[in-house]
């Protein structure tokens, strides 16, 4: 098979080191995904993504859990990490071991080889995890099987920049340009829901308005906890930590959207850690009978947390669909709704 050409790559919309990670993160959980629980979530630290295998496979046996952290360097091949490099890298690995003490394996990603010295550096670094070394060649090794239409879309043929696509859309609506006046276009409510389900993230702004007012509802629920019964205070301190919770996942769904990586909006959408404890159901009206003054702050933030969770099932349901069909009477105008503005929503 053919060598992959980097020189496309690194000429695709965006920063090549956050296109390098989508990459990785891809092949990652097309290849290996079904064998074990995949994780991406925006901002992880340590490493981008992790796979907890539950199932054997080439990548190894039931029970290891991996992490990569990836790295592109815009450095000609050859060149050492350098002294802070390193220093980052063996922070990844602190902040990995932290936060997922569990990790058996810790991948360092690069597009080029490790010098001699590097890599005796890496081997040297005290960790418990098994540490490895992956480069461009274990991205070409993988761009096969399931994974092969990533060959297309980020080295070949299959490449869509904005320019083309709106080269595309143009030759698209030539044949009713007589008909298709945008500059006379009124949105309505199909228009709006097209939009949610193609994911643009302007018709998701409630997911930010509404983590503003979680924000909110915890920073009440802090202000109001002083004044807590003792016996109550660990029930009221959940329901703020829920709340701070669902804020941080509409937030990070939101910025995911914007960014168009739908990998990190399915984590968002299926971590259900900001769900309230059930003892929290009652707490409201434990804490009116008490005449505690954080029971319309908890009762808010109880409402606004049920509305994460609705909103984020909306979002699935939307993200979910594979097939649109805009349907009306002649003169209702499915023309300008299908020929508003060129839209390319990749969802692997």
């Amino acid at each position: 098979m053919p060598a992959v050409n980097w020189n496309v790559f690194e000429k695709l919309p965006g920063a090549p080191d956050r296109n390098f990670e989508t990459l990785c993160r891809a092949l990652v959980r097309r290849h290996y995904g079904r064998f074990g629980d995949f994780r991406a979530l925006a901002n992880q630290p340590g490493v981008e993504f992790h796979l907890k295998l539950h199932s054997d496979c080439s990548l190894g046996e039931s029970g290891r859990w991996y992490g990569w952290q990836c790295r592109w360097y815009d450095h000609p091949r050859g060149r050492a990490l350098g002294s802070a490099r390193r220093t980052k890298i063996a922070g990844a690995m602190a902040k990995s071991e932290a936060v997922l003490p569990g990790l058996t394996d810790w991948v360092l990603w690069t597009r080029w080889p490790l010098t001699e010295s590097d890599q005796k550096w890496l081997d040297k670094c005290k960790t418990r995890m098994r540490l490895h070394q992956w480069t461009s060649l274990e991205v070409e090794e993988h761009l096969s099987g399931d994974a092969e239409i990533f060959r297309g879309t980020y080295f070949g043929e299959l490449v869509l920049t904005s320019s083309v696509l709106a080269a595309l859309h143009e030759k698209a609506v030539a044949p009713i340009g007589r008909r298709w006046h945008p500059e006379v276009h009124q949105r309505i409510n199909v228009e709006r829901q097209l939009r949610r389900i193609l994911g643009e993230s302007e018709y998701w702004d409630d997911l930010q308005k509404l983590a503003d007012q979680l924000d909110k509802d915890t920073a009440a629920i802090q202000a109001d906890t002083r004044q807590v019964d003792s016996e109550l205070s660990d029930a009221t301190a959940d329901v703020a930590r829920c709340s701070h919770g669902a804020a941080s996942l509409l937030k990070a769904a939101h910025a995911a959207l914007l960014g168009g990586d739908f990998d990190i909006v399915r984590e968002c959408i299926f971590n259900q850690s900001f769900i309230p404890p059930a003892r929290a159901t009652a707490l409201p009206h434990q804490l009116r009978a008490r005449r505690g003054r954080a029971a319309l702050s908890v009762t808010n933030a109880l409402g606004d947390i049920r509305s994460a969770g609705s909103l984020l099932k909306e979002l699935i349901a939307c993200l979910g669909k594979r097939l649109v069909a805009v349907l009306a009477d002649a003169g209702c105008g499915k023309t300008h709704r299908n020929c508003l503005a060129p839209t390319l929503v990749i969802r692997r």
